[in-house]
């Protein structure tokens, strides 16, 4: 099943979770993944909010380290304009664990109007063998469906300890995702629109 008016397909979502989805609730799908010791992590929300906005704010990069929990760096190394980014993150981890320092290579894609399209890769990481995902954004009933998919191969042998705080922490960093849009559109919109001029920018070249 796609959902009407969007390209985002929720058949893998029984009633009770598209009932939640559409009251503007957060679900979570996970995928087993052969010989890894974490799933596939898939997220859907649907958004009160302007499709543009809210991708401009997700992709707003270099300001993600001001609003995801235990996220003290994120700093833009390359760019290939309009549509490649690569970002250099740090991660504050609970003692005694070093801090997770990683780079992710980031494409944005203008897939049709009104569906737009961020994925991104690690090509450089201190705590994974592999991680890579994306998300979307389209437009459905005036608002805004986002779909949001990751997946990572931890390097530690002792990561399966840990796949109940992974699963917790993600769905967490994206709750925030939504509430600090929520504030900078309401508190700050002059930054908001900052964020909407670059993103229409790069998306002005797109070929998609």
């Amino acid at each position: 099943m796609t959902c009407a008016k969007a390209n985002i397909d929720i058949s893998g979502l029984d009633r009770s979770m598209r009932d939640k989805l559409f009251r503007g609730q957060m679900v979570m799908l996970e995928e087993t993944v052969k010989n890894a010791p974490w799933p596939r992590l898939k997220f859907y929300k649907l958004l009160d909010a302007d499709i543009e906005e809210f991708a401009a704010f997700f992709s707003d990069f270099a300001s993600q380290k001001d609003y995801v929990p235990n996220l003290i760096k994120s700093e833009i190394i390359a760019e290939e304009p309009p549509l490649k980014i690569d970002i250099k993150y740090e991660l504050d981890l609970p003692w005694p664990l070093s801090n997770a320092k990683y780079v992710n290579t980031h494409k944005i894609e203008k897939v049709q109007d009104n569906h737009y399209k961020i994925s991104w890769k690690s090509i450089e990481s201190s705590v994974a063998d592999e991680l890579f995902g994306y998300a979307e954004f389209v437009r459905f009933n005036n608002k805004t469906l986002w779909y949001y998919e990751n997946f990572t191969r931890p390097k530690s042998s002792l990561a399966g300890l840990f796949e109940g705080s992974m699963k917790f922490d993600t769905g967490k960093s994206l709750e925030v995702t939504v509430q600090s849009f929520e504030s900078l559109k309401r508190d700050n919109p002059a930054k908001l629109q900052q964020s909407l001029n670059l993103w229409r920018k790069r998306v002005s070249h797109s070929t998609k």
